[in-house]
């Protein structure tokens, strides 16, 4: 990964932690850990 994409990730994550409540922030989390 690069440091730009590193870095756009963080900031995505930043910005969606303020949306979404925690549980299904993490679900979703786990759901792109298994796409990858």
């Amino acid at each position: 990964m690069s440091a730009i994409n590193a870095t756009e990730e963080q900031h995505n994550a930043r910005a969606f932690s303020t949306l979404v409540p925690p549980a299904q922030e993490a679900a979703i989390y786990q759901t792109m850990a298994r796409s990858t």
